[in-house]
């Protein structure tokens, strides 16, 4: 859809991509998510 063009894409390198999160957000970029997200796939892929 065009949300994310408008959002994301569309800024090119004007801003960095912690600061795109914090606008998109409200936080910026956590180690806390990527580590939850790669547990969250190892239990499924061990199904």
């Amino acid at each position: 859809g065009t949300y994310l063009h408008d959002k994301f894409f569309i800024r090119g390198g004007s801003l960095t991509l912690e600061e795109i999160m914090k606008q998109g957000t409200a936080e910026g970029l956590k180690a806390e998510y990527l580590i939850a997200a790669l547990h969250a796939s190892g239990k499924s892929a061990k199904k």
